[in-house]
């Protein structure tokens, strides 16, 4: 009878969803695919609950254990002869935690040593409770325990190692046993309900998803797909690694609670200011740039939340937030790989825009990431908007955002933890965008509010950062001659137009040198100062002083300023610079943009540049341009030319900015173009352009996790 009555409440409800889902009512609609996507996350991460995968955790292997376990010594590795496995020694009570492994009577098997304890008698405790007393040998032996069901409610397992603590002469650590590998596997069968707390955090986190989906601007069957995904890929790792989501579930509830926001921000601010400022903007229109940015601002905010990864830069943006907001220091001395080892002083202009946001978010960590990401949701929406503007089509402004949040170097720079090159670059992007729509303005009746809004996007890009500071001099000094010598160019024109090319010339150069004086007054008279007087040592120097038996100049390197085989930048030595320049523009395109946007950005700006001749003139100030086509095209070329510049640069002397990082936005708009192109002027270009993006998403997902759970990890 209650078999029956189960299954009676269960068709009931079954069938009053899909009455919901035939109603003439929207609104009704959309509450019943909701509530159908609810209803079918949980039966899929019920599902996969029933699978009862074995957990084989290697202590000392740094990939895979950090996140797990606590009160344990630095990994060891045995020598070549012994096998060469890794360990650990525990502290007086190391403890491993297995998070949401599921519910259920489990078997555990402990590879353990006593080594050089002199009492190497070990109780083994599961979850607070006695299981065992191991007598453990000074040679690696297998220990079997059992853990009952019924200290497996919770669905978690926490083994804590009780050792006698000492520490041998010539020592300084607390050693207790040694721990070689820890394997759990489960023991009996039949359904079990998954762990309560992380089975609900992660259905919110769905749940959220479709929401998100709903506040967009998409349908209800939009928001259970999207809810329907989702959950599919949490079931599909928590039988395949389960142990990585788990970990840390809070984390997929605050990035599927980043992904509602952004979209709100998205529909009921963005779009409502796009409309106003032209062109007429909908909530339908903006729906897709909702959907991008917030599923890729949710995915970059769950990886860095993850306790496995490692964040390079992280404490070293930590301590000069703390020098800035605590001790009021404004000055930052610090060593620049990139520059050669010189030292520089790093602006504080990143951390002084942050200092508002203190007020409300006082966990700094936490404060840095949601910052660096509210840079590029900001990216995202001008982005956007400019590509809207100068090409009129939806389609190329979404593929502009998608090509650009696809892009492997957008992520990667967020396990380097270069978070001041994220607001220096989001500066810039701004500066991109004014260059394409405002550089006409300057010859318009507000010439000089727009001198003065160049100028100060120029003085505050120039302060964001030291190695963007390079890039943005180059950027506009280039800019500005190209403009110049295409206002004073011999060709035939009506004389008030070449008037006009001279006058928006000049202002721009006056932007330019207002933006440079500024920003030497506020903040590079300080290490010019210290440069002229001899005070900062540089490692070119002390390379001259001991010349290697090989003359610098004549061998080159290619890898960047940092080489990470693990993304594709090896470090090759060569004699030849043709080489070394076209292996490193390779290696470049490829690691942080997979060749083909880099390619398909040159194309773009041929097709710009191609529509523009047949254009109407849509504005009526005097520049050398017909419409912002062709000035779209102009400046992702200059763009593009820096970056190369810069590749040189590096190349020859050794001096590195992050030019990949900087090429971002002029390669997605270009790249974005082009994909629209061929999917309206080519039968198979709809199927191109999606392959080529599927291949972007695939490679960049897999780098992601690959950052996430094995870059920058300490190998014994």
């Amino acid at each position: 009878m209650r078999k029956f009555a189960v299954r009676r409440s269960t068709f009931a409800v079954r069938s009053g969803i899909g009455t919901l889902l035939r109603t003439a009512n929207a609104e009704l609609r959309t509450l019943a695919w909701l509530l159908a996507a609810a209803f079918v996350t949980a039966l899929l991460l019920t599902a996969a609950y029933q699978t009862r995968p074995t957990d084989r955790i290697g202590i000392g292997d740094t990939a895979h254990d950090t996140a797990l376990i606590a009160e344990f010594n630095a990994p060891e590795r045995q020598s070549a002869v012994d096998g060469g496995a890794r360990y650990r020694w525990t502290r007086e009570n190391g403890q491993i935690t297995l998070p949401g492994i599921g519910r259920g009577a489990v078997g555990v098997d402990l590879l353990l040593s006593g080594s050089i304890n002199p009492a190497p008698e070990t109780r083994v405790l599961a979850n607070q409770t006695e299981i065992a007393t191991l007598h453990l040998t000074p040679d690696f032996r297998s220990y079997h325990v059992d853990v009952l069901a019924s200290l497996m409610t919770h669905g978690s397992l926490s083994l804590t190692f009780v050792a006698h603590p000492f520490t041998p002469r010539g020592d300084r650590r607390i050693l207790g046993i040694v721990v070689q590998t820890v394997t759990v596997h489960p023991e009996g069968a039949g359904f079990t309900l998954p762990p309560a707390r992380i089975a609900l955090s992660l259905w919110i986190a769905a749940i959220a998803v479709a929401l998100a989906l709903v506040v967009a601007g998409f349908g209800g069957l939009s928001a259970f797909a999207g809810a329907v995904v989702v959950a599919g890929g949490m079931a599909a790792f928590l039988v395949w690694n389960r142990l990585f989501l788990t970990v840390d579930v809070g984390g997929a509830v605050r990035a599927g609670a980043l992904m509602l926001a952004v979209a709100a921000l998205i529909r009921f601010v963005f779009a409502p200011l796009c409309h106003r400022a032209g062109p007429a903007t909908t909530a339908r229109d903006a729906r897709w740039l909702a959907l991008i940015a917030g599923a890729v601002l949710a995915l970059r905010f769950a990886g860095v939340l993850h306790p496995d990864i490692v964040i390079v830069d992280l404490k070293f943006h930590l301590h000069r937030f703390a020098d800035v907001v605590d001790t009021h220091t404004l000055l930052l001395p610090i060593q620049s790989a990139e520059f050669g080892g010189r030292t520089v002083l790093y602006a504080p202009t990143p951390y002084l825009f942050m200092l508002p946001f203190s007020w409300l978010i006082h966990d700094r960590t936490l404060l840095l990431f949601l910052f660096s990401l509210g840079v590029d949701f900001a990216r995202f929406c001008v982005l956007w908007l400019v590509a809207r503007r100068v090409t009129r089509d939806l389609l190329t402004a979404n593929l502009v955002v998608l090509t650009m949040a696809l892009m492997p170097v957008g992520w990667i720079v967020y396990s380097w933890g270069t978070f001041a090159n994220i607001f220096a670059e989001g500066m810039l992007t701004l500066l991109f965008a004014l260059l394409v729509l405002g550089y006409d303005r300057l010859a318009g009746p507000r010439r000089w509010r727009w001198c003065a809004l160049l100028a100060a996007v120029i003085c505050l890009t120039l302060l964001a950062h030291i190695g963007v500071f390079v890039v943005t001099a180059f950027t506009v000094a280039l800019y500005f001659l190209a403009r110049l010598i295409l206002a004073y160019s011999p060709r035939r024109q009506p004389s008030p137009e070449r008037q006009g090319e001279r006058v928006a010339a000049s202002l721009f150069m006056l932007a330019g040198l207002a933006a440079a004086l500024v920003a030497f007054a506020l903040f590079y008279r300080f290490p010019a100062h210290d440069l002229l007087a001899g005070q900062h040592a540089t490692a070119v120097d002390q390379e001259a002083a001991n010349p290697p038996s090989v003359p610098v100049n004549h061998r080159y390197r290619t890898g960047g300023a940092t080489p990470d085989d693990r993304i594709g930048l090896p470090a090759v030595t060569t004699s030849h610079l043709s080489i070394a320049l076209i292996r490193e523009a390779w290696e470049t395109s490829f690691a942080f943009y997979r060749v083909w946007p880099v390619i398909a950005c040159i194309a773009g700006c041929a097709v710009l540049w191609r529509r523009s001749k047949s254009s109407v003139r849509e504005s009526p100030f005097l520049t050398p341009f017909p419409d912002h086509r062709r000035a779209a095209a102009f400046t992702i070329a200059v763009w593009m030319a820096v970056a190369a510049i810069m590749l040189i640069v590096g190349i020859v002397a050794r001096l590195y900015v992050r030019y990949p990082l900087f090429a971002l936005p002029a390669v997605a708009f270009g790249s974005g173009v082009a994909l629209a192109w061929l999917v309206r002027r080519i039968w198979w270009g709809r199927y191109a352009a999606a392959a080529l993006l599927a291949f972007s998403a695939v490679t960049t997902l897999l780098m992601w996790y690959d950052r996430i759970v094995y870059a920058f990890k300490v190998v014994v």
